[in-house]
């Protein structure tokens, strides 16, 4: 049994837990605003199948909806010329 806590704590399991200590209070994110915000989402009728939480997931979540924006137009008649028929 020591040898399998040594590995844990040695292991992945310890670096992730150092990780997490680590950063514990340094993220921009509030804890109790992401719990609430989460239970605004479950809550509401419309409930969202991603919800972005923070400035810096919107962000990024925007540009990849721009970029997949763009990718779309770049390939609209690749897209639409593969039906039967065309």
């Amino acid at each position: 049994m020591g040898e399998l806590r040594a590995h844990v704590e040695e292991g992945t399991v310890g670096e992730l837990r150092a990780h997490v200590e680590e950063v514990t209070g340094s993220r921009p994110g509030d804890p109790v605003k992401i719990a609430s915000a989460i239970l605004a989402a479950l809550a509401a009728d419309n409930t969202p199948v991603r919800l972005a939480l923070g400035n810096a997931a919107r962000d990024r979540l925007d540009d990849a909806a721009e970029q997949t924006h763009k990718d779309r137009i770049a390939w609209e008649s690749v897209s639409r010329g593969t039906d039967f028929g065309d």
